[in-house]
């Protein structure tokens, strides 16, 4: 789908990330997975998702999104 950088502040300061984003199809939900006491997993609309995102660059990413699934409905 795309790609974003951002800064991921560290317990030594700061790096410098860069993101790659993949669209997946999902057939299958499990109810336990490696961070499951700290992540909450919430379905939401592309909109809803794009507004909650705190980066901009994936912001960008997922409006693109929304975008193109609009076209095929």
């Amino acid at each position: 789908m795309g790609a974003y950088t951002y800064d991921k502040r560290l317990s030594d300061g700061v790096e410098q990330v860069r993101v790659m984003v993949y669209l997946l199809e999902v057939d299958k939900v499990s109810g336990n997975w490696l961070e499951k006491d700290q992540r909450r997993r919430e379905w939401v609309s592309t909109k809803e998702a794009a507004k909650r995102v705190a980066e901009d660059g994936l912001t960008e990413i997922i409006r693109r999104l929304d975008v193109a699934t609009a076209k095929t409905d």
